[in-house]
């Protein structure tokens, strides 16, 4: 059996996901998937208690952050063979 799931963006996609209601500045809409990059490790931040302003969350988040045009990013896992 064939499964086809077609995705036209982020948000049809199960992976999507976001980094949490208590992220400063609002939550930032990020990929959850396993093969997706991994999140920056920024100075000074140990776990997510230490991001305090929504720069901080924008740079921890940023490798992984969907874009806001909602267009599938270049470094999508899925567009590289990855399993949905």
């Amino acid at each position: 059996m064939e499964v086809i799931v077609t995705i036209n963006n982020c948000g049809d996609c199960r992976h999507k996901d976001h980094s949490g209601a208590f992220t400063p500045g609002g939550a930032i809409l990020i990929c959850q998937h396993n093969d997706s990059p991994k999140i920056k490790e920024v100075s000074g931040v140990w776990d997510f208690r230490d991001i305090t302003t929504k720069e901080i969350a924008e740079e921890v988040f940023g490798p992984i952050k969907l874009n806001s045009n909602k267009t599938i990013p270049e470094w999508c896992p899925l567009k590289h063979g990855n399993n949905y």
